[in-house]
Formats: structure tokens, C-alpha cells, sequence
């Protein structure tokens, strides 16, 4: 039988009496020294998870909450303790999706580039963090995620991460050209068969001009790049004739009767 220290029984005490309820009550109040004292005590407590009541099923894992709420150590601590990074919660979202959705930019750092949280994990919906990013019109985590290796392509029912962009009131017109500027389509179309910069024009949005500017000197750049790698090809073209004529040997022409 496992014995409990009477001071962690006291605490416990204090936090709605058993472990479960003691864990996540400390996780919500940023208690580290609780948390830590219930690993100790209970390691699987990485892997309890919270009730959804209006569900009636289990959600939330620990670095979850600790991800909303922004807490660097809590993360670091649960992560050392063997907590998955890209565990799911009912809805499947990650906790850096969790990070990305309350702006945690700390967090969603060390869950990167730290943890090697999965940039392209996709939640129950088919949604990705870029794409959560993106409707949350959060710059730092897009700019974070895109250098992790985030998909500007992927698509999910909804559409693509530059729809979500611009098809929310948080729009961010440095996402905006951020994903512009990283080859994001701008031909995909929404449910409704809309593109980007139909959503923007028809809704009247602030940044439609300013999309479309983004989307025109992508088509330059697009252009540009396509003349520079002809011309590229062609300089090679021209190279191998020139190398090829000065290897082969001058002709020797015999002069009669000799």
C-alpha cells in the first residue's frame, strides 16, 4: 500500500481533497510546488485528464491548461514528466493549439522548437495551428509555426490558413502577407466558393485592397522568378555549346599530293 506524507495529505486536503481534483485545481492556480508534489506521488498524473461536463468525457490532459494559461514552468514540468506534446483533447486539439488560441507565444516556442511539437497536427475538424493561428490573428505563433515547418498548403473543410485569415473580426494583415509571401493559395475557394479575396471584397473588409496588393506583387515576384530560371537555363544552354566547342579538336585539312 502506498503511503501518503502527512504534509502532501494536509495539501491535499486543501485542494478538494483528492489527488485528481488536488492536480488540476494546482495547475489552474499555478501552484508548481502542489503539481510537482502530486507527480511525485502519482507519476501517471500526466496522463489524467479533465471531465467535460457538457460532454460528459474526458478532455483536457495537463499540458493543456498549462499551455492556455501561459505557464512556461508548468509546461517544462509536465514535459519532464513524460507529458505527450502532442496529446489530444476531445477535440482533438494539441496543446500548442491551445497556446496558439490564447496568444502564448512562450509557450508555443518551447512546444516547437524545444518539444518538437508536430507544426502540422490536425485537429478532430481537420484544422491546423497555422490555420488556428490565422483566425486568431496571431502573427508571432504563424511566424513561429511557418519556420517549424507548418504546411501553408494544407486545407481543411473550411479552406486554407489565408481564408482563415481574412474570414475572421481578428484579422492580421501581417498574417496576411506573411502567408501570401510564403506561396499560400489564394485560388482555393471556401464552402460557400468564395476565394480570399472575395471573402474580403464581399464583406467590405478593411484589408481588401490590401490583400490584393499582396496578391499582385506575388504574382510579380511569381513572374520574375519564372523569367530568372529561363534565363538560367538558357546561360547553361549556351555554356555546354561553348565548353563542348573548345574540347573538340581543329579539323586538318591535307593538302593534294602531299
Amino acid at each position: 500500500m502506498r503511503t501518503v506524507d502527512p504534509e502532501f495529505a494536509d495539501t491535499l486536503a486543501d485542494f478538494c481533497g483528492t489527488p485528481r481534483k488536488a492536480f488540476f485545481g494546482a495547475l489552474e492556480a499555478e501552484n508548481i510546488s502542489l503539481v510537482r508534489d502530486v507527480l511525485k506521488h502519482h507519476p501517471d498524473a500526466v496522463a489524467w485528464r479533465t471531465i467535460r461536463d457538457d460532454l460528459q468525457a474526458e478532455d483536457d490532459f495537463g499540458l493543456h491548461i498549462a499551455a492556455r494559461l501561459g505557464s512556461l514552468e508548468l509546461a517544462k514540468l509536465l514535459l519532464d514528466a513524460g507529458a505527450q506534446v502532442n496529446a489530444r483533447n476531445v477535440d482533438g486539439e494539441s496543446p500548442v493549439m491551445e497556446a496558439i488560441r490564447h496568444h502564448q507565444e512562450e509557450v508555443v516556442r518551447h512546444l516547437l522548437v524545444e518539444a518538437k511539437a508536430n507544426p502540422n497536427h490536425r485537429c478532430g475538424s481537420g484544422e491546423t495551428p497555422l490555420m488556428v493561428a490565422a483566425a486568431e490573428g496571431f502573427f508571432e505563433g504563424a511566424e513561429l509555426l511557418i519556420a517549424q515547418g507548418a504546411d501553408v498548403h494544407a486545407r481543411a473543410k473550411a479552406g486554407n490558413a489565408l481564408i482563415y485569415a481574412v474570414d475572421t473580426f481578428r484579422a492580421n494583415e501581417k498574417i496576411i502577407s506573411l502567408l501570401v509571401e510564403k506561396g499560400a493559395r489564394y485560388d482555393i475557394r471556401n464552402e460557400e466558393g468564395k476565394t480570399a479575396l472575395e471573402i474580403a471584397r464581399d464583406g467590405r473588409r478593411p484589408f481588401a485592397d490590401f490583400l490584393a496588393g499582396c496578391i499582385a506583387r506575388r504574382e510579380e515576384a511569381m513572374v520574375a522568378e519564372s523569367r530568372a530560371a529561363q534565363g538560367r537555363d538558357i546561360a547553361a544552354i549556351h555554356s555546354g555549346i561553348a565548353r563542348t566547342i573548345a574540347v573538340k579538336k581543329p579539323l586538318r585539312l591535307r593538302t593534294p599530293g602531299l
